[in-house]
């Protein structure tokens, strides 16, 4: 592994740790039994934890979004190339649940109402999805890292 490949690596596990610390606090959070006269708070608490995570996630996305890993490694495998499609694809749909997530608690923030079931199970859906996502991000840095003839190629 060169110097660049190991600095990747380490960049990538750190934010991958620091991404599951905060779902697992976020976790945390969502399994605290309720105590209603504090439940608005603890809304708008939620909500801004999400909030944060959002822009955590943001940073992480960017790299990819901008293409640098597989430009700086020089990839142009045709099935590490659609691997990178597929997990920008799922850039947008997290965005796009994260984005959801937010409006819901703001509403429910705003009406003074308590998280629902279906709030919680919405966020730990997001967060088994980034889970999947996380699994194929791994892949596609091996793959980079690493290159050698694939099934698909």
């Amino acid at each position: 592994m060169n110097a660049l490949q190991h600095k990747i690596a380490s960049t990538l596990a750190e934010e991958h740790g620091a991404v599951r610390a905060t779902m697992r606090a976020i976790e945390l959070e969502l399994a605290r039994p309720r105590s209603h006269p504090a439940e608005v708070e603890r809304v708008r608490d939620l909500m801004e934890e999400i909030r944060a995570f959002r822009h955590c996630l943001q940073r992480h996305f960017r790299p990819e979004q901008a293409g640098d890993l597989l430009s700086v490694m020089g990839v142009v495998d045709a099935a590490t190339i659609r691997l990178a499609e597929q997990i920008l694809v799922q850039h947008e749909s997290i965005e796009g649940r994260l984005l959801g997530i937010l409006s819901e608690l703001g509403q429910l923030g705003e009406a003074g109402c308590a998280l629902t079931e279906r709030s919680k199970q919405e966020i730990r859906s997001l967060f088994a999805q980034l889970a999947r996502h996380e699994h194929l991000e791994n892949d596609l840095y091996r793959r980079v890292v690493e290159p050698g003839p694939t099934p698909e190629s």
